[in-house]
């Protein structure tokens, strides 16, 4: 049910209880509406009692996934006002709080979803990502270290409840290869969820498997593997990406990765993949190392026509010799 509509139904509900007399309500407010001191004070409750009360879970879901974020989290934190324990309308309001970036404001939705619903694995792992998110901000400090505790216990318990989920085993894989062991992390950690990849997924595998080669400076193996993976899809976005990245963090392949990264600008980016700015820049940085100084120029300033507040860009500008 659209807002308005239920801003309608609600409004004549509510128009009788809003007078001290009991005669019919005019069809308006106009000068002489006068509100009961009692029903002003619970009008707020009331209000939200009846829109949750027309809204069902699946509208509010459907406006979430039409992206009317402000109309989304009206209609679920009505709900909770019905139904403190709706764990679905938590879980939503945490994910509306991650969408505007207030991570902090997420987690709370989040884990009161996740006491209410424990195996449900999204939101087990929303949970996990948004703890993860919250302890980079963080810092260095034992809260940090705390958030992300938690962070990957729930990142793992969605791995448990869906073992075949290739998102779900891609996440807690990231943060076994990047964090110390004293936070869980861990290589050997990160190996073995690569090779629980293979019967899943074994494209996925092969990026795993090449991205847990670079991070141990294996770099000649690591695009190796990605090669392999082309011979057979020539046009996959990510691969190339990860040869041209490669070559333009660690110096090596350059040629190979300049190419990778310039036929990267001739395809779309898939969803929930890098952008063509971040392939501008990753090929300014290979063409910088390659000393092709004037066509890095072109590429970070490419980058800066897609989004003029790329920092790294913007550096990689400044340091370089201005042009005669």
């Amino acid at each position: 049910m659209d807002a308005p509509i239920r801003a309608a139904t609600a409004w004549r509900h509510l128009r009788p209880l809003l007078y001290k007399s009991r005669k019919k309500a005019p069809p308006f407010a106009g000068p002489t509406f006068i509100v009961s001191p009692r029903f002003a004070l619970l009008l707020p409750l009331l209000i939200c009692t009846l829109i949750g009360a027309q809204t069902s879970t699946a509208d509010a879901r459907a406006l979430f996934e039409e992206r009317r974020y402000p109309e989304a989290e009206a209609a679920f934190a009505a709900r909770i006002a019905i139904r403190p324990d709706d764990a679905e309308a938590h879980f939503y309001l945490g994910r509306l709080a991650l969408a505007r970036q207030q991570i902090a404001e997420s987690l709370p939705h989040l884990e009161r979803a996740v006491e209410l619903a424990p195996n449900q694995a999204e939101y087990q792992f929303q949970l996990g990502a948004a703890s993860m998110q919250q302890a980079g901000r963080l810092g260095l400090s034992f809260k940090a270290l705390g958030r992300v505790k938690k962070g990957r216990l729930a990142l793992e318990q969605a791995v448990a409840l869906e073992p075949r989920n290739v998102s779900y085993r891609q996440a807690i894989l990231e943060f076994y290869a990047q964090a110390p062991g004293i936070a869980g992390g861990g290589i050997d950690k990160a190996y073995a969820q690569a090779e629980a990849l293979r019967p899943l997924d074994a494209r996925a595998a092969t990026l795993a498997f090449a991205g847990l080669q670079a991070r141990e400076k294996n770099y000649v193996e690591a695009i190796s593997l990605v090669e392999a993976l082309l011979q057979g899809s020539p046009n996959d976005f990510q691969a190339l990406y990860f040869i041209g990245r490669t070559a333009a963090e660690h110096g090596v392949a350059l040629d190979r990765g300049i190419a990778a990264l310039q036929t990267c600008l001739t395809l779309t980016p898939p969803p929930r993949s890098v952008g063509h700015a971040s392939v501008n820049y990753r090929l300014g940085q290979a063409l910088t190392k390659s000393g092709s100084a004037s066509a890095a120029r072109a590429a970070f300033e490419a980058v800066l026509k897609i989004d003029p507040n790329h920092a790294g860009a913007r550096t990689e500008l400044d340091r370089m010799p201005t042009e005669r």
